[in-house]
């Protein structure tokens, strides 16, 4: 079974592993546009000089363990208010793991391949189900009017896209067969640091976030055939961001992030 969705895939422009999102955007000129391109459109990253895969750190609880797909709901996964700006990013950083990490078993694999059986592209399937998933997270973790501004399209587009392919470097290396994969690949982030700037009356603040990408491709050929093909390097280098967040009913939702250029 694994053979026949390899193959299938194979053939697929991959975006990149999870550490795609570590691409450095910052360095790279690149501003978000007014009108962002559909997500539906693949991210292409800029080449960059990348350092070394790391190891997940133990950030607390895992959401791939604590969520199973049937559990992600908008309420399940906001952000409670008066959390502390480490436990705040460190949770951020968690909700990004809740929208693929659930989708990692035989049942969701079956579904792909069955579907792949009845004519539907495979890429079709799996950017279906990811983006159904991320609406959840968006809609939990961000306000609906930051959803509509330039700079939170930017930051959901790269990150939407990371997962979409994330996830196709998973069903590739699950049970493939081939010696190359010794673990399905995997990946996600780790919080280095989270800092907080500012604090209003109503408990809306400013955080400085800093993260940094980890993934196992040196377990996978997500580190050779596959990411290789992409044109560029990824980069695991930290990445530093600005969060803006607002209290509404006793949940904090994020009104603004930006990448911070940390190359001045």
């Amino acid at each position: 079974m694994g053979n026949k969705i390899t193959a299938g895939l194979a053939g697929l422009a991959l975006v990149g592993g999870g550490a795609v999102v570590g691409v450095n955007l910052a360095n790279s000129g690149e501003k978000p546009a007014e009108n962002p391109a559909d997500t539906s459109e693949p991210f292409e990253p800029t080449p960059v000089d990348s350092g070394e895969p790391n190891e997940p750190a133990d950030n607390g609880e895992n959401l791939d363990e604590e969520f199973t797909e049937a559990d992600l709901t908008v309420e399940a996964l906001e952000i409670p208010a008066g959390l502390s700006a480490e436990d705040f990013a460190r949770t951020l950083t968690e909700r990004n793991l809740a929208v693929w990490k659930p989708l990692q078993n035989d049942e969701f694999f079956s579904y792909v391949l069955t579907e792949f059986g009845n004519g539907t592209p495979l890429a079709d399937t799996v950017r279906e189900r990811s983006n159904e998933l991320a609406a959840i997270v968006h809609k939990s973790t961000f306000t609906e009017e930051a959803l509509s501004t330039s700079n939170v399209q930017y930051y959901l587009k790269i990150r939407d896209n990371v997962i979409f392919a994330s996830l196709q470097g998973w069903l590739i290396t699950y049970e493939s067969g081939n010696p190359e994969d010794i673990e399905p690949y995997d990946g996600g982030t780790n919080l280095i640091s989270a800092t907080e700037v500012s604090k209003d009356e109503a408990g809306g603040r400013e955080i400085n976030m800093v993260t940094q990408q980890y993934d196992n491709r040196d377990l996978n050929r997500m580190g050779t055939k596959y990411v290789n093909s992409i044109g560029g390097e990824v980069s695991f280098n930290p990445l530093t961001y600005t969060v803006n967040t607002v209290v509404v009913g006793g949940v904090e939702k994020i009104s603004n992030i930006e990448l911070v250029d940390t190359s001045q």
